[in-house]
């Protein structure tokens, strides 16, 4: 049965319900039983159904990170047609630094973070099991999680200690577990890692010298469960945002998570990527992706296989010695915004994807709003997606 919200015929499974990220934003009907709303004030374009296709990055996030002793609530937009970055304003719910961070079609979320709340003045590297999120349209809170580690209040947004099981998703083989089913993560961690199934719309979180579990986040119901457990653990993570697989450097273990069957997987590169994970990976939607080859605060640099994990080159150089990079995937190119090249700071350059070649930004296109960071968490965004329901 269709009924109308405003003046679209809405048909639920079918048609997305308008919500307040969608106020004043055009609706464009992809097929006879897809559509999607573009984002407010933005054009738009019927994408495609590939993962470089169904949606085309137009800006994206900057999240967290650290400078000194001091871990940053801040966020930053970056407008990739023009390579300009604004300063958006102390939109998370808590402090971050090297936390992991994964991101939905429409919002960004920061998983981890210390174990202190806005004010305390807490150091880089505490653990949590918390979860904040922003919208990937304004870059603005959409949450105040003020819970201590595994624990949430609920707020405007998730609930906790209920089993997700029952409420009518495929959940994988792994299943679900009692007290896992909010945005919170299984296990207060620190030194960890996230990635994104664009696809399939899932979050993948691992890492820290906590625990193996890999926590799983279904975003079109914002639940997060547990799934099949990473081989090994370790301090200092980084990941790829693969089509089919994600591509993983724990703690220097080289692995691959495959999407259809949730396994893990020994990736056995010629040259090992992210050797320490303390230096991070650029992901593109390109069939490849980017990653240094030494150690922190170094210049080699290599291009990777999103199929098959092959390294295509390896003899690419970073602009200078520097590692802990916050890299921000776009359509044509990427960002690091940000790094650690003996102190963290706002050092920004852009990676060209069509030619590897690399080019240092000036002040327009850095962070704002702090002296510099580094192990912060970048999101994506687009103008327009083809809606699927997962």
């Amino acid at each position: 049965m269709a009924f109308f919200v405003g003046s679209v015929n809405y048909v639920p499974g079918i048609y997305p319900i308008p919500n307040e990220a969608s106020r004043g934003a055009a609706f464009v009907a992809h097929t006879t039983t897809q559509g999607f709303w573009a984002y407010p004030g933005s054009s738009f374009s019927t994408p495609g159904n590939t993962l470089e296709t169904r949606s085309i990055f137009t800006h994206g996030y900057t999240a967290g990170g650290y400078k000194d002793s001091n871990p940053w609530r801040s966020v930053n937009k970056t407008w990739h047609s023009n390579d300009t970055t604004v300063y958006v304003g102390e939109q998370m719910a808590f402090y971050s630094a090297y936390s992991a961070g994964t991101f939905s079609d429409y919002n960004g979320y920061v998983h981890g973070g210390g174990s202190g709340l806005p004010g305390w003045g807490e150091g880089v590297g505490g653990k949590g099991a918390r979860t904040t999120s922003y919208s990937l349209a304004t870059g603005i809170n959409r949450t105040v999680d003020v819970g201590l580690a595994g624990a949430n209040p609920g707020g405007a947004f998730g609930y906790t200690g209920q089993n997700p099981a029952g409420d009518g998703i495929a959940y994988g083989s792994a299943g679900s577990v009692v007290g896992v089913g909010s945005w919170e993560p299984s296990v207060s961690r620190t030194f960890f890692a996230g990635a994104v199934n664009q696809l399939g719309q899932i979050g993948y979180i691992t890492g820290g010298n906590e625990s193996s579990n890999t926590d799983k986040f279904h975003m079109p119901t914002e639940i997060m469960y547990t799934t099949t457990a990473a081989p090994v653990t370790g301090q200092h993570c980084t990941a790829a945002n693969g089509a089919t697989i994600n591509w993983w450097s724990i703690a220097g273990n080289q692995r691959y998570f495959q999407y259809s069957n949730d396994s893990w997987n020994t990736w056995s590169p010629s040259v090992a990527i992210c050797p320490d994970g303390v230096c991070k990976i650029l992901s593109t939607k390109k069939g490849f992706h980017y990653g240094g080859t030494g150690a922190n605060v170094t210049t080699p640099f290599a291009r990777f296989s999103d199929a098959t994990g092959a390294i295509q080159t390896s003899s690419l150089s970073k602009p200078s010695a520097l590692g802990e990079e916050n890299f921000q995937t776009g359509q044509e190119w990427g960002y690091c915004l940000g790094q650690y090249n003996g102190q963290q700071n706002n050092y920004t350059f852009k990676v060209l994807f069509s030619n590897d070649t690399m080019s240092v930004l000036g002040t327009g296109a850095q962070p704002k709003g702090h002296v510099g960071m580094s192990s912060a968490l970048c999101s994506s965004a687009a103008a327009s997606v083809t809606m699927n329901y997962i």
